[in-house]
């Protein structure tokens, strides 16, 4: 008997692991999509706002008793003014698009009426690098801590083994925050990941008809990453 309740939670707890990775699997496909459709290769303190593709949180959710409270900071935890915090609401394996404030004075946005359960919160700030965090809302307020820090960008060149550009190549980017970077490369197989991190990246290639190509410890440079 202690044996099959051993079993069973082994099993709860490998469902819980899969369901999350799923959940950020979702979760970076819909920040591909954010970065994939505003990339340019501008300068990093005039950048836009990526736009929100995910639709607003359906009417047939009306548990609605979760609020949220998220402070957000430089690196060196000053309140962080003027950032833009967006909560995307987790539904069925989908992502849906809760609600988008800036903070005040103190670094803060608040969020009320968010339905229970899974969530994603997003943090952007003018030359800064993106945030973000999962959590479990409940009933009540819950309070989330994020940072933003010196934004980096990192220029990538695709070619195949004839040095020929490689156009519509997906780039990954993998840095310490929980979502991974993403962009696709244009005709000459240049392309550009903003709101990065600090170094090391995690960065992989990808294209059909290629085997992909993967870098590690990646620190951006003047040349683009080859």
């Amino acid at each position: 008997m202690m044996r099959d309740q051993d079993d069973s939670g082994a099993d709860d707890s490998q469902g819980r692991g899969a369901l999350l990775n799923r959940l950020v699997v979702i979760m970076a496909a819909l920040v591909c999509f954010l970065f994939t459709t505003t990339l340019r290769d501008t300068r990093l303190l005039i950048l836009p706002l990526p736009p929100i593709p995910a639709p607003p949180v359906p009417a047939s959710v009306t548990l609605r008793d979760a609020a949220l409270e998220v402070t957000v900071t430089t690196d060196a935890d000053q309140p962080l003014a003027g950032a833009s915090v967006r909560v995307f609401v987790m539904r069925e394996g989908k992502a849906y698009f809760a609600g988008d404030r800036d903070t005040d004075a103190a670094g803060r946005a608040s969020f009320k009426g968010l339905p229970r359960g899974e969530v994603w919160v997003l943090a952007y700030g003018p030359g800064r690098s993106r945030s973000s965090i999962h959590a479990v809302l409940g009933e009540g307020v819950r309070e989330e801590r994020l940072m933003l820090r010196p934004a980096r960008a990192l220029d990538v060149i695709v070619v195949d083994e004839s040095e020929r550009p490689i156009e519509g190549a997906e780039i990954e980017v993998t840095t310490a925050d929980p979502l991974p970077y993403a962009a696709v490369t244009a005709a000459d197989g240049s392309a550009r990941v903003d709101r990065l991190g600090p170094p090391p990246y995690r960065v992989r290639a990808s294209a059909r008809g290629f085997a992909d190509a993967l870098r590690t410890g990646v620190v951006p440079g003047q040349a683009p990453l080859r």
